[in-house]
């Protein structure tokens, strides 16, 4: 059976979500390089003095200051938001911060270099998913894959018990609904590859 053409998700999503963190820290990055001159000042104290941090925003139409740190915070906030299931890797603990970095600035830096890994795995499991529909395997997806989905799911449905942010609300959703496409899609594909043990034609299968 032909493939039918479809959009790549497993490299759409993770290019997609980086693109998308890295235009919402771009104004920052002067902040950002105070960071990292603060990291330098905790190895080398006598050679670099450490330097005040302060959030700026640097969009015209936040012209009002408490709006304009609203505003700032949030943009700070999304990155880690799109990238909620790192916390399985435990980078969410205070000690994985390096000194000199506020804990919520290194978050929204490297979740969304970790967060490659979850997206390209998401993506994966909507190509399976949508692949399910025409009868074809395709993505193969492991079990290992449906395990790690089915650990997000857990995850997110643990936070969402004791959640009072509407962020963080529906960050949990997306990923627990893309958590369960994946499982959902390992699922497809293990019962079509059942019902092929008692049939001589077996389904289209792409690595």
């Amino acid at each position: 059976m032909k493939q039918p053409s479809r959009i790549p998700f497993r490299w759409v999503l993770p290019i997609a979500q980086f693109i998308l963190c890295a235009t919402l820290l771009w104004p920052f990055m002067g902040d950002y390089i105070t960071q990292v001159h603060n990291v330098l000042h905790g190895y080398f104290p006598e050679l670099v003095d450490r330097e005040e941090i302060v959030i700026h925003s640097n969009d015209p139409n936040h012209a009002n200051e408490s709006s304009a740190r609203s505003y700032g915070e949030w943009r700070l906030l999304a990155p880690a938001l799109l990238n909620m299931p790192v916390v399985l890797t435990g980078l969410a603990r205070r000690e994985t911060v390096p000194t000199g970095f506020v804990a919520e600035w290194w978050r929204a830096l490297t979740w969304p270099i970790v967060g490659l890994i979850f997206w390209w795995l998401a993506g994966r499991g909507i190509e399976a998913l949508l692949a399910a529909r025409s009868h074809l395997i395709s993505p193969a997806l492991t079990w290992a894959e449906a395990i790690v989905a089915a650990l997000i799911c857990i995850c997110m449905g643990v936070i969402l018990m004791g959640l009072t942010s509407r962020m963080t609300t529906v960050a949990c959703f997306l990923w627990l609904i893309l958590g369960l496409a994946t499982v959902g899609a390992r699922v497809l594909q293990w019962r079509m590859r059942a019902d092929v043990r008692s049939e001589p034609a077996a389904p289209t299968v792409h690595p």
